[in-house]
């Protein structure tokens, strides 16, 4: 069966960065935390805030708590920021696939970011799939299941494209053509090669 999906995680690869170290880089210089503990923070917290069963405020409570220090609501505005920058360039391609494929995002993250990246996301992907508003992480396959089913898609149509292994493998396992990303240029060579899109349509 050929693909006709291509599936897009959101940070690290739509973003130039995972959001939580994006977040963490803002924080860690303003109140002098090493970066890794407040990376490590947000790790230890996220199971809740990314099912969407944790409101915003008491993760960022329990965040605040952890590191030992208050998150002030400027400083926290200033990482979300961070946290939703987009990597224009990935969504010219998106565009340029669109033209062939129904193109999607299928996403780990907080309602916080979501509420702002949702809207700019949408002119380049048919529908867009968080985990705050599932109840489910990449972690269950139940969450590819989910996404399968109501787009009406069978694995094997589907390309994904994501920044952890992991999510990768889980992905594969369900039935996926998937794909660990490493860079645009790299993404591109992939596919190209498989097919997926050709010289002369790169934006």
């Amino acid at each position: 069966m050929s693909i006709n999906a291509i599936v897009f995680d959101f940070g690290g690869v739509i973003s130039p960065r995972p959001f939580f170290l994006s977040m963490a880089q803002v924080i860690s210089p303003v109140l002098n935390v090493p970066e890794s503990l407040i990376v490590q923070a947000f790790r230890d917290n996220a199971p809740g805030v990314l099912r969407g069963l944790v409101s915003s405020e008491v993760f960022w409570d329990r965040i605040a708590s952890q590191i030992g220090h208050p998150l002030s609501v400027t400083l926290r505005h200033m990482a979300l920021e961070a946290g939703y920058e987009v990597h224009w360039p990935v969504l010219e391609l998106v565009a340029s696939l669109k033209r062939s494929y129904r193109t999607f995002v299928l996403s780990d993250n907080i309602a916080d970011i979501v509420d702002q990246v949702r809207p700019v996301l949408h002119p380049y992907f048919e529908a867009q799939f968080y985990s705050c508003d599932a109840g489910l992480t990449k972690h269950e396959t139940e969450f590819f299941a989910l996404f399968l089913k109501k787009t009406g898609l069978s694995p094997a149509q589907c390309f994904f494209i994501d920044d952890k292994q992991g999510n990768v493998l889980r992905a594969r396992a369900v039935g996926f053509e998937a794909y660990a990303f490493r860079g645009l240029e790299d993404l591109r060579s992939e596919l190209m090669a498989r097919d997926l899109l050709s010289p002369l349509r790169l934006v």
